[in-house]
């Protein structure tokens, strides 16, 4: 039996991913608890550890596109018609969470319309027009987000039936890039410095990441003018996976851990980042792979080898 490349595949990347994660969760975890104010969510001190936390989230993005840009003629997706249990799991639950972050943007709306009938004064002439503003940007952010729960909920049914859908679905696809953006308009909207408050300045990489990875999967999935772009989804699904791994999982360990009071305002954890995090690796780790000189990418040889056994 021929022994496999270790660069066979995106095995590389994939283990550049596991490594900065293990490394990044614990600091960042750490750093929620003794050095960032709760009242602000700044650093309270530049110390080694947020140094530290910078360059492993600058390794990650420019080892990934560096490694995409460089296999960029031989990335290929895989559209083999069978059957994918755990990618259709994993797309029906991300539309289930991306349901509930329709559910918590319509909540918001109703709570600013019920707090403008209970206190109806503003402190400035300028607090009506931006409060009309944020109630667009998040009543277009729950929208979108629906129509992206439906298009994961096709996915899911593909995946688990075996049969594929991306053309079918060619401008449904686009959801999760509005969805996306849209999220990052709000956080816009806040009136903040991103570049002090760390956990914002760590979504808005996040949702920069997802909208390039989910427009290069639209685009791949249905097939539209997608020739040679496989590799870019390389180049952007794993930081998109990392950055919403570090957004969500400590913040989730806060809350695990009952300090709900460690957490800023602006800085809550969404569930919905960790369901694009798992469904956005499941895409990379099962459907893309390294063509040979033969054409055929590792995911297609497992399945061959499959078949004749």
């Amino acid at each position: 039996m021929q022994k496999k490349n270790f660069f066979k595949g995106i095995n590389l990347p994939a283990a550049v991913f596991a490594a900065a994660a293990v490394i990044a969760l614990p600091l960042r975890t750490v750093q929620y608890f003794t050095n960032i104010e709760a009242s602000t969510g700044f650093y309270a001190e530049k110390n080694i550890g947020v140094w530290a936390l910078y360059a492993v989230m600058a390794a990650v993005c420019l080892f990934c596109v560096a490694f995409g840009f460089i296999i960029r003629k031989s990335a290929a997706l895989d559209f083999s018609s069978r059957k994918r249990p755990g990618c259709g799991i994993v797309s029906a639950l991300f539309a289930a969470l991306t349901v509930g972050d329709a559910l918590r943007c319509f909540n918001r709306i109703f709570e600013l319309r019920l707090d403008f009938i209970l206190s109806p004064s503003y402190p400035d002439s300028f607090e009506p027009a931006r409060a009309k503003i944020v109630e667009s940007v998040i009543t277009l952010e729950g929208a979108a987000a629906i129509l992206a729960a439906i298009f994961f909920a096709a996915s899911a049914f593909s995946f688990l039936s075996g049969k594929s859908s991306g053309e079918n679905f060619r401008l449904l696809s686009l959801a999760p890039v509005l969805w996306s953006v849209a999220r990052i308009v709000y956080r816009f909207s806040i009136t903040i410095s991103y570049l002090r408050v760390s956990q914002l300045t760590i979504e808005m990489f996040m949702l920069i990441f997802f909208i390039l990875f989910f427009m290069t999967y639209a685009q791949v999935n249905s097939k539209v003018n997608a020739s040679g772009l496989d590799w870019k989804l390389i180049a952007y699904g794993f930081p998109a996976a990392f950055f919403a791994l570090l957004s969500f999982v400590p913040q989730f360990v806060i809350l695990l851990a009952g300090k709900e009071e460690l957490l800023y305002m602006y800085s809550v954890p969404y569930y919905c980042d960790f369901g694009a995090a798992l469904f956005i690796l499941s895409i990379l780790l099962t459907r893309l792979g390294i063509r040979d000189a033969a054409g055929k990418t590792e995911v297609e040889e497992t399945s061959e080898a499959k078949t004749e056994e």
